[in-house]
């Protein structure tokens, strides 16, 4: 399935707030090449903050979360498109691409192309999963063990010395106490389901690699950064572009190896003898995407013309040496449009009132 014309697009993770999802950058990306670009915003929550802003979608629907099942998904997206008849989809919540993979067949047979991975590389990089990948590619990776209790974590936790505890999809924190181990499990176990990772903390500073995949085991363009400043919960608020050969040959074999079709991020470690060790891989763009279009590498175009199966438009290198700091900023809004999201789960706005720059 193919498309000789920009579809209707629709888009999840719009939340820019502490935890910022990536939504609302991919969309920005996307409008620096196709500024009358049209799109639904598909939340969880009323109040992400990407519904609302100044470059908004046309149009905002809430979801079901994920874990309501894959045919209650279906059918809200199928009374969606009786609304805001999307044809390509781009999810950007880890937690969304494994009930997305299973109704990919239901979406197509509706017209509609979703941004997914190959479900064979999806499984390869899941966090259980990495020793396995790393292993086949040749690449560096924490010594990592699964706990599926709380106390199987606490005693991991007492025999590898300080630790990070990670969930499937959300959270990473470093603990330095069996005791505070066994909590943190607990609190993933509740919120996320398992399995629990103990991980070895491996000390030094931390890189980003966002590619796109071309199913072929290569990248049909990539960005490559070291986070400047870190949050409390683990984001890169601020980062700058760098070349490093040796990050970039440990990202190609992990990409030869997966044979990844579409958006992927892998966030590395570096040790103190340059050595980068694989820490995680998020099958989507990050909340940063936005930052190499911004300086003239978009990504999500490319990601974009794939999906549509369009010809490729080549992809420069980014430049190094070139910097974004994340920035707060209220938004103001009409508390109408809140009201009207939580009460009838929609918005649609016409061209006249659609608060756009």
């Amino acid at each position: 399935m193919s498309f000789s014309h920009l579809p209707l697009l629709a888009i999840t993770g719009l939340g820019r707030g502490e935890n910022p999802q990536p939504g609302a950058a991919v969309l920005a990306s996307l409008r620096r090449r196709w500024p009358n670009l049209r799109a639904a915003g598909l939340v969880y929550d009323a109040l992400e903050s990407g519904v609302y802003a100044q470059d908004c979608p046309e149009a905002a629907f809430t979801l079901p979360y994920p874990s309501c099942g894959a045919s209650a998904f279906l059918a809200r997206l199928d009374e969606i498109r009786k609304e805001f008849p999307f044809e390509a989809l781009i999810p950007t919540l880890d937690a969304e691409i494994q009930p997305l993979l299973s109704l990919r067949g239901e979406l197509s047979r509706r017209g509609v192309l979703a941004m997914l991975p190959d479900e064979e590389a999806f499984q390869s990089r899941h966090k259980q999963n990495l020793p396995i990948l790393a292993a086949k590619a040749g690449v560096h990776v924490p010594k990592t063990h699964i706990a599926n209790t709380a106390e199987e974590a606490e005693l991991l936790a007492a025999a590898m010395g300080p630790v990070m505890i990670k969930g499937p999809f959300y959270e990473a924190v470093r603990v330095t106490h069996p005791a505070r181990a066994r909590a943190q499990a607990a609190h993933v176990l509740a919120e996320w389901g398992g399995p629990v990772l103990v991980q070895e903390i491996i000390e030094g500073h931390e890189f980003n690699f966002l590619a796109v995949g071309d199913g072929r085991g290569g990248m049909l363009g990539s960005c490559a950064l070291r986070k400047l400043v870190v949050s409390t919960l683990g984001k890169g608020y601020a980062g700058m572009t760098i070349f490093d050969a040796n990050l970039r040959e440990t990202a190609e074999a992990l990409m030869h190896t997966l044979q990844w079709t579409g958006p992927l991020e892998f966030e590395f470690i570096r040790d103190r003898h340059g050595d980068f060790y694989l820490i995680e891989i998020n099958p989507r763009f990050p909340a940063w995407a936005d930052f190499p279009a911004a300086v003239g590498s978009n990504l999500a175009v490319a990601a974009l013309e794939q999906l549509l199966e369009w010809p490729a438009t080549p992809v420069p290198e980014v430049p190094s040496g070139k910097m974004f700091i994340r920035h707060s900023q209220d938004i103001v809004c009409d508390s109408a449009d809140f009201a009207q999201l939580v009460g009838e789960g929609r918005i649609i706005r016409t061209d006249q009132n659609t608060p756009r720059s």
